[in-house]
């Protein structure tokens, strides 16, 4: 993946660095980021945090307003970027949080999720997404990984 070179040459000339939470990608960013070229010299590593609970205990999003959301909001992506790249040291924090296919007990029809991109604390992107895919799953999981790298190589590099 020709972004993961871009965002892994922009990282290593700036002196930027890269931690990930994961919840609805289960892994999928870190997966496709280690397998960069040079990833140890700017991915610091992640987790994955699949229910409130484990999101609350390790990324310390806010229990009470992540229970009444499913831990799947726009502010609890932004908490989760941020916990995660004061966790690792790493200028930078990715995090994805939402569902993979419909889920009928939260009345979700149609996957979505919440992504955010803090650089030092700071929020560069923090939206909700729609999969292009009709399918469920795995491929979604991957569409929403290759979408959040490419939104971050367009917002450090200001669409460049």
């Amino acid at each position: 993946m020709e972004i993961l070179n871009k965002i892994g040459i922009y990282c290593m000339r700036n002196k930027e660095s890269i931690a990930v939470a994961e919840s609805v990608t289960a892994g999928t960013i870190q997966t496709l980021i280690s397998n960069g070229k040079d990833a140890k010299k700017f991915f610091h590593g992640g987790m994955t945090a699949y229910n409130t609970a484990q999101k609350t205990r390790h990324l310390n999003v806010e229990p009470i307003s992540a229970e009444n959301c499913n831990a799947v909001d726009v502010d609890i992506a932004i908490q989760m970027a941020k916990a995660v790249s004061r966790m690792f040291c790493s200028t930078i924090g990715l995090a994805s949080t939402g569902y993979a296919a419909p889920y009928p007990e939260r009345d979700v029809r149609t996957p979505f999720a919440y992504l955010a991109i803090v650089q030092r604390g700071e929020v560069l992107f923090a939206d909700k997404v729609v999969p292009d895919s009709q399918n469920f799953g795995l491929e979604i999981q991957q569409e929403y990984a290759e979408r959040i790298l490419h939104i971050l190589w367009e917002k450090i590099t200001d669409g460049d």
